[in-house]
């Protein structure tokens, strides 16, 4: 089918030689590679919604369970990520194909951190109120703040980030004390495999960290953005007092001491 717009027929006699030559690839493979990967997808998204569903045995054998699969999965996607930069290349390949893998894809992730999320869940004591509040603070920061800085009134805004930041407060207020707590059950002989294996340990450390750093850097954008439209809130009000003089007093000179602060203002938050 070595054509930009192949006929019928030419697709027909494709698919039948496509499916002679590799008779046991799923139904709608465009070809070998992409036949397999739609395989695996299939296979893995079913093992997975079982495995989600099925209530735990063993936490520390299912979190080796989970360790194997998610290796398993980065290096699909590290295979389907090439495929994808080569087949979006060619003429050939219908896009939709593409799309609809890396909607698989993208589920397969939601799956994956699904059953983490449960595995977390079931761990004991201290343990899972640190895996819960870890799931939940991961949940804010892979949250983007979402505002309509130019359809939005100086004080709209300062309510909306007041919010975010008190909402930020209420979750991350505790981070200290949940490393602290966190350190100490890490220097516990008596709980490393046998409440939690060192891997799963280990893992929820890598998350406080990334956490630790994130809500700093988050903590800082939400200070700066209320500061920023509470003092755009002042600036408006002086341009109406500024209007307001010009109207009793004439326009103002450009050296004036109120247009310079209102310049001032505008070059250090506005521009």
């Amino acid at each position: 089918v070595d054509v930009v717009k192949p006929d019928e027929k030419s697709i027909m006699t494709y698919v039948a030689q496509f499916s002679r030559r590799f008779p046991d690839l799923p139904f709608g493979s465009i070809n070998k590679e992409h036949g397999e990967l739609l395989r695996w997808v299939a296979d893995i998204r079913q093992r997975l919604t079982l495995v989600i569903e099925a209530p735990i045995q063993d936490i520390q054998a299912e979190y080796k369970e989970y360790v194997k699969q998610l290796k398993e999965f980065i290096e699909k996607q590290k295979q389907w990520k090439a495929f994808e930069r080569k087949e979006s290349k060619s003429p050939h390949f219908p896009g939709e194909k593409l799309k609809e893998l890396k909607d698989f894809f993208d589920d397969i992730a939601l799956r994956m951190n699904r059953w983490r999320f449960k595995l977390d869940s079931n761990l004991p004591g201290e343990l899972g109120q640190i895996a819960d509040w870890i799931n939940t603070a991961e949940e804010v920061l892979s949250k983007g703040i979402n505002f309509d800085r130019f359809n939005s009134s100086p004080e709209e805004n300062i309510q909306r980030f007041n919010q975010l930041n008190e909402e930020h407060a209420a979750i991350f207020n505790d981070k200290e004390a949940m490393l602290r707590t966190f350190q100490r059950i890490k220097r516990d002989a008596s709980i490393i495999n046998k409440q939690i294996s060192l891997e799963h340990l280990t893992n929820l450390n890598e998350r406080l960290d990334i956490i630790m750093n994130g809500s700093e850097e988050r903590g800082r954008y939400l200070e700066f953005e209320e500061i920023r439209w509470k003092v755009q809130k002042i600036f408006v009000q002086l341009e109406f007092f500024i209007m307001e003089l010009n109207k009793k007093q004439g326009d103002m000179n450009e050296n004036s001491l109120l247009r310079k602060l209102q310049i001032k203002i505008q070059k250090s938050f506005f521009l």
